[in-house]
């Protein structure tokens, strides 16, 4: 497949210090065609109670203001990090609260991911989900 547009969303930070197959992909799928890599934001209980990783220092560089949420990192690949943070979610039982939060955190990702998409002149891009069980499973109802 050449010339078409992906947008590739997983659990796997860009700047994991181990390999990643999402990352491999990205790159792979980048050779032909435009691909845009979202790193999933950083969770509210996260930003508080962890210090610092080589995962999280650049996406709170970028809810700080202190680098851009878009960085290029070939002539078709492109990492978006959110300049914002959501709600965490992952310790909620699941039922009404989990699926609530869980739907205001994916209309401001998916949003958010659409806008840029649109900045770059990504059209309807292939939407490939590695192991992203929070976001994966509302993509069709919010669609980019």
């Amino acid at each position: 497949m050449k010339g078409r547009d992906f947008i590739i969303t997983g659990l796997q930070s860009w700047d994991i210090p181990i390999g990643s197959n999402a990352i491999d992909i990205a790159k792979q799928i980048a050779l032909d065609n435009r691909v845009l890599y979202v790193n999933s934001p950083l969770d509210m209980m996260t930003m508080y109670r962890n210090k610092p990783t080589a995962e999280t220092k650049r996406r709170l560089e970028v809810l700080k203001k202190q680098k851009k949420p878009i960085r290029k990192i070939s002539k078709n690949l492109w990492v978006l990090d959110f300049p914002f943070y959501v709600w965490s979610i992952n310790g909620l039982p699941d039922g009404f609260l989990f699926d609530f939060f869980n739907k205001i955190n994916n209309k401001k990702i998916f949003k958010y991911t659409k806008k840029i998409a649109g900045q770059l002149g990504l059209n309807d891009p292939i939407h490939l989900i590695d192991n992203d069980i929070y976001t994966g499973r509302l993509r069709k109802e919010l669609q980019y």
